[in-house]
C-alpha cells in the first residue's frame, strides 16, 4: 500500500505539471516573464502593506490561464520591457493589506498578483482588471504613477481627484461615465484614471472611442495615452489601434485573437 500511494502521489504530481505547469511554461517562454500558480500560501510584505493569498484550484487556472494569454498576447514585446516585469502569480483570495482584491501589483519585487478565481464576474471585467493593474506597473517604471503634472492638466478646471482607488467599492468602475473620464473609479486618483484609460483602450476600444467623439477632455487623454504607448512601444501606432479595434471578444467566455 504504500508503494501505490506513493505512486499515486507520481501519478498526481505528472497531471498536475502537464494540466497546469506545462501552459503557464509556454506563457512564461512567450512573454519572457515568470509565470506560476502559487503551490503555497501567499504573504508577502512590501512597502505599502501586506499581499496575502491561497493555493488555486486547478480549474481556475486553468480558465485564467487562457484568458492571460489572450491579454497579455497583445502587449508588444517593447511595452513588456518597459514594464520590467518579472513575474505574474495567480493565486485565490487575493488580498492586500486585508481588503480583498482581483489584482496587486507589488512594485517592489516587480511582481503582478492576479485573482484566479473571478467569481460570478464577466470576462470583460477580467480582461478590464489584466490591463489596468498592467498599466500601474508600466506607470510606476515611468515615474509618473502618482505626480504627473501633465496628465492632470488635461482635466476640466477646478476638478480635484478623490481619496484614491482603495477608497471605491468593487464593481464601481463602470457603474456611471462622467465627462471628461470613462469611470467613475476613473475619478478617484490620477493613477486610476490612466489605468482606466489604458484598459478601456485594450478591451472596449469602441466604447472608449466612440465616448471622445462627445467628450473632448476623454479624447484628449486618448491621444495622450496612445502617444506615451508609442513612445514605449514604437509597435503601437495607428495600425495597432485599427488591429486591435477589430479583434472580437467574447464577453461571457472564450477568447479572442489578432485579426
Amino acid at each position: 500500500m504504500r508503494y501505490v500511494g506513493r505512486w499515486a502521489v507520481v501519478l498526481w504530481l505528472l497531471w498536475f505539471g502537464w494540466v497546469v505547469a506545462e501552459p503557464l511554461s509556454l506563457l512564461a517562454d512567450r512573454l519572457h516573464v515568470q509565470v506560476q500558480a502559487t503551490d503555497a500560501p501567499v504573504h508577502v510584505q512590501t512597502h505599502f502593506g501586506t499581499i496575502t493569498g491561497e493555493v488555486p484550484r486547478v480549474d481556475q487556472v486553468q480558465r485564467f490561464t487562457s484568458l492571460l494569454s489572450d491579454e497579455f498576447g497583445l502587449y508588444p514585446a517593447s511595452l513588456l520591457q518597459a514594464s520590467h516585469l518579472q513575474g505574474i502569480v495567480l493565486c485565490h483570495h487575493l488580498a492586500f493589506a486585508g481588503q480583498t482584491r482581483q489584482a496587486v501589483p507589488d512594485f517592489q519585487h516587480h511582481v503582478l498578483y492576479l485573482e484566479a478565481d473571478p467569481g460570478d464576474r464577466l470576462s470583460y471585467y477580467q480582461r478590464l482588471t489584466i490591463h489596468h493593474e498592467f498599466f500601474h506597473v508600466v506607470d510606476n517604471e515611468q515615474d509618473t504613477l502618482y505626480r504627473d503634472e501633465a496628465w492632470m492638466k488635461l482635466n476640466p478646471p477646478g476638478f480635484e481627484y478623490g481619496l484614491g482607488g482603495k477608497s471605491f467599492r468593487d464593481g464601481e468602475a463602470g457603474d456611471f461615465h462622467p465627462f471628461g473620464f470613462i469611470s467613475t473609479y476613473a475619478q478617484s486618483a490620477p493613477e486610476e484614471d490612466k489605468a482606466e484609460t489604458f484598459a478601456y483602450l485594450m478591451v472596449r476600444y469602441g466604447t472608449i472611442m466612440r465616448r471622445a467623439v462627445r467628450d473632448p477632455v476623454l479624447a484628449a487623454k486618448v491621444a495622450a495615452m496612445k502617444s506615451r504607448l508609442q513612445q514605449l512601444a514604437p509597435q503601437m501606432d495607428d495600425s495597432y489601434w485599427y488591429r486591435l479595434a477589430r479583434t472580437p471578444v467574447v464577453i461571457t467566455q472564450g477568447s479572442r485573437r489578432w485579426p
